[in-house]
């Protein structure tokens, strides 16, 4: 079993995903308004289920490096900045942790098990407290344009940018004709 987490800007949500994909155990919380109580409410919510999983994965939003499981900055999360959240959590728990950017979550699991199976290229649109954007070519994840960065971690600065409105227009075209024309 592996425990799945869903960070988001109001709630976390979570479960525990079996090998044939099914879902038991689901519960949310509200997402916590400072990072001492985000720490304590991600570990508090690991540790009732520890002895169960293998395993541990968690989605954020912003900016993640997946590798190291590193959050640059977790889109409208203003307090998830440089934080390493899987190493800590590896370390606490002595279980593997992989951190993936929301949308880019979405995306992999719809080219893999889901709806973009079949496209050589494809894309997921998430809408929650923020917008996010994934996008896949042949199942696998391709680097975000710098265009998703505003997508991923908006900020008043960024969105009060002349620059904006043309490069939402060019994104919004390239998705379009990508979706048209199905990769």
């Amino acid at each position: 079993m592996i425990l799945a987490i869903d960070i988001g800007g109001t709630f976390i949500k979570f479960g525990l995903v079996d090998d044939d994909f099914r879902i038991s155990n689901q519960s949310k919380v509200p997402t916590p308004s400072s990072l001492d109580n985000f720490w304590i409410t991600l570990e508090s919510m690991i540790s009732s289920f520890k002895n169960g999983i293998s395993g541990i994965a968690i989605a954020c939003p912003g900016e993640i490096n997946s590798k190291r499981g590193f959050v640059f900055k977790g889109g409208l999360i203003p307090y998830l900045i440089a934080i390493p959240l899987g190493t800590r959590l590896s370390k606490t728990f002595q279980l593997p942790v992989k951190v993936i950017n929301d949308a880019d979550a979405a995306a992999l699991a719809e080219a893999r098990y889901g709806s973009l199976q079949d496209l050589d290229c494809g894309a997921a649109l998430v809408l929650g407290t923020g917008v996010g954007l994934g996008i896949v070519s042949q199942g696998d994840l391709l680097t975000p344009l710098s265009v998703t960065q505003y997508l991923r971690s908006p900020s008043p600065q960024r969105m009060s940018q002349t620059s904006l409105p043309f490069q939402w227009e060019l994104f919004m075209h390239g998705l379009v004709s990508l979706v048209d024309n199905k990769g």
